[in-house]
């Protein structure tokens, strides 16, 4: 589930404290380097984007990134109803942002894993109380995910978890997302050299990372 790179309107807390323009450019490197580590891991992959009516130059972008990916508009309605719209179906079904671009592969092996034993629910819980990975089982109705959660909350994924009791959850390998500049700071401490391209020449050319 992404927005589409829009100065002004994505990473919007992180666009108060490096500018706007920046923040715009981070969100297209997160996207292009998720797409590019998801295309050929993820059985069929859905882009479910906003807004609705997604620019060529967007979609073309996805498209370089992914050729086989799926361009879905996302449903109306606050984050919830969105994701609850992209998490319909029968199998089992997994839910990711692009805010988290070096989140490792094994969390889609170990979601898959749980959610075709006993769990119902999988997720990759983050320090700020939310998660970058929400997974579903088979059958699993997402409805109640368009109910009284708090979104960007340090409850986010306790209320996840009282929503869709009784369901049976399981916590995977934690790991953060950028909402901040302290979480940019994180990331890029972290960062594996050559894991994610875009973000890391986004990073040094900022300033964010010394290396060469």
């Amino acid at each position: 589930m992404v927005k589409e790179p829009i100065a002004g309107r994505v990473k919007t807390r992180l666009a108060a404290q490096i500018g706007s323009h920046r923040a715009s450019e981070l969100a297209q490197a997160f996207l292009d380097d998720t797409l590019l580590r998801l295309r050929d891991r993820a059985q069929s992959l859905w882009v479910c984007h906003a807004p609705a009516t997604a620019s060529q130059g967007f979609r073309a972008r996805c498209r370089r990134f992914a050729p086989r990916c799926e361009l879905v508009p996302q449903a109306e309605g606050g984050l919830g109803a969105r994701l609850a719209a992209a998490l319909a179906g029968e199998g089992v079904r997994v839910a990711l942002g692009s805010d988290a671009p070096d989140l490792p592969l094994r969390c889609l092996d170990e979601a898959r894993a749980a959610l075709e034993g006993a769990a119902d629910l999988a997720v990759c819980p983050a320090r700020d109380g939310g998660y970058t990975l929400l997974g579903l089982g088979p059958g699993v109705d997402p409805a109640p995910l368009a109910g009284p959660i708090r979104w960007s909350h340090p409850a986010t994924w306790a209320d996840t978890r009282a929503a869709m009791a009784p369901a049976r959850a399981a916590e995977l390998t934690p790991w953060d997302d950028v909402d901040e500049l302290e979480d940019l700071r994180a990331l890029c401490a972290r960062l594996e050299p050559g894991l994610c391209p875009a973000t890391e020449a986004w990073a040094r050319a900022n300033g964010y990372l010394d290396r060469p």
